[in-house]
């Protein structure tokens, strides 16, 4: 018997797949806001074909087109990544758009390290997707993460290497601010994400394993931060410049 099952919305596309389509769409309307059929036609298609809508779902679910029906147009984090203002700021863009989709945030919080067997298994039994459309989500996820370069333990801080609370002079770690307010605790790590006009600033204090965060070690490093903050600009000089069309 053929499964019918009806699975949630999810990207049917990669993130790199998607960002194709939003330039093309850019590239034929600019920030005009448009009808459907127009927008298919922007992003490669004749009409507005169930292909096409399920390439403009895709795009609005990544968080590139903004608006429904008659009034579709890129967003502006669209726009970050078409005309990011510096390399740092599209990079940024690339990794919040990676997993706006809410299935793909659900998956890299719980299914991030994970086989496909595993993941598709999840998605079937907990999430209730069909068989085929777990395994076309399980392969966009796994692209998108690839593609925006996000391993499970560097998403959320947006650094290569963190800051140790157990070195004596801590170092710091320059990394592009990633626009996603969030906050995580666990027994030898914190992660914050605080957001700013820009995006948001992402810090996360850890320990070496086997060893458990202190309040102290945590207040260790806020001193070295507030001592740190002085070699920066100040924030007239770090804002975005408006992106022309």
């Amino acid at each position: 018997m053929v499964d019918r099952k009806r699975s949630p919305n999810y990207p049917s596309i990669s993130l790199e797949e998607a960002i194709a389509g939003i330039k093309q769409f850019y590239a034929s309307e600019r920030r005009t806001a448009v009808d459907g059929i127009t927008a298919s036609k922007a992003i490669g298609y004749n009409s507005m074909s169930g292909a096409a809508r399920v390439k403009l779902g895709s795009l609005k679910q990544y968080g590139l087109l903004s608006g429904r029906g008659e009034k579709l147009a890129i967003s502006d984090l669209g726009l970050r990544i078409v005309l990011p203002a510096n390399d740092g700021d599209a990079e940024a863009a690339v990794r919040e758009a990676a997993l706006s989709p809410n299935i793909f945030m659900k998956l890299y919080e719980t299914h991030a390290e994970a086989s496909t067997n595993a993941t598709v298994s999840y998605l079937v039994r907990e999430m209730g997707f069909a068989e085929d459309s777990a395994r076309r989500l399980d392969r966009a996820f796994r692209e998108t993460l690839k593609f925006a370069k996000i391993q499970a333990e560097t998403y959320n801080t947006g650094v290569e290497s963190p800051v140790s609370a157990t070195q004596e002079t801590p170092t710091m770690t320059s990394a592009a601010p990633l626009s996603t307010a969030s906050a995580m605790r666990g027994s030898n790590a914190l992660v914050l994400s605080v957001p700013y006009v820009g995006g948001a600033l992402s810090v996360q204090v850890s320990v070496a394993p086997g060893e458990r965060l202190t309040q102290k070690l945590v207040e260790k490093v806020v001193k070295f931060l507030t001592l740190a903050k002085e070699d920066l600009p100040a924030d007239g000089d770090t804002d975005r410049q408006d992106v022309e069309q």
